[in-house]
């Protein structure tokens, strides 16, 4: 039988059983249109993923605290029995640590809290921090300064906004050297954070960020806390 004799009976049958064709030729359709979805949903996680992990650094190393004794839902939940890190154990591990490898050490803690002025609130992920973080976790400054040396040891009421939290509360007014609330505490706005993307911390964007000195953190600010430490690695 001829090629042309073939196709000339595979199209009347085609024709002949057009309900028959017509669910099959959809069957393949949604098949193909399904895996070539996938395959572009999979991608774009994938460079999603990617893109953060350059953001943040791949030199970077994250240490989170949990509780050997915790179980179920309660595991998965960094530090939900026991704080089983400290500033102390950041200080010896920064005094410890190999200096021709690593190359920062910085600690902080977070949470979620409302920072209002005026009339005007938003919910932000505040941070603890120490002068460290800016550099180890690239957290440049677009107005104002970071968090110092000096507002840590003298547990300082101060707070650098991010970008986002900036222009919610103040719109185009400047920020700097006014005063917000949080958990009832009055803090002076020392600086404001560079815009950093899409990024995503505790389910909110990252420009959602209001950083704090982390002694204030953890002494007047916040009860219930966490200590994650960072780590800088040399890149080889």
């Amino acid at each position: 039988m001829k090629l042309l004799d073939s196709l000339i009976i595979a199209i009347r049958s085609l024709f002949t059983n057009k309900l028959r064709s017509s669910l099959t030729m959809l069957g393949v359709i949604i098949g193909v249109g399904a895996v070539i979805t996938l395959m572009a949903a999979g991608r774009g996680a994938q460079a999603f993923v990617a893109s953060t992990f350059e953001k943040v650094g791949t030199n970077l190393l994250m240490v989170t605290p949990s509780s050997p004794e915790a179980t179920g839902i309660a595991a998965l939940l960094p530090g939900f029995s026991t704080a089983s890190l400290s500033l102390n154990d950041a200080r010896a591990i920064a005094d410890s640590v190999d200096a021709n490898l690593v190359l920062g050490v910085a600690p902080a803690s977070q949470n979620i809290a409302e920072v209002t002025i005026g009339g005007e609130s938003c919910s932000s992920i505040v941070v603890g921090v120490t002068p460290e973080f800016q550099y180890i976790l690239n957290y440049p400054v677009t107005a104002g300064q970071f968090i110092s040396e000096r507002d840590v040891s003298s547990r300082g009421r101060v707070v650098v906004l991010g970008s986002e939290v900036a222009e919610e509360l103040f719109g185009l007014d400047d920020p700097i050297g006014q005063r917000v609330k949080m958990k009832g505490k009055r803090f002076t706005v020392v600086g404001v954070l560079e815009p950093k993307g899409s990024m995503a911390m505790m389910g909110m964007s990252i420009d959602r960020v209001v950083m704090v000195p982390i002694t204030t953190f953890q002494t007047t600010l916040l009860l219930y806390w966490f200590l994650n430490l960072y780590f800088f690695f040399m890149e080889r």
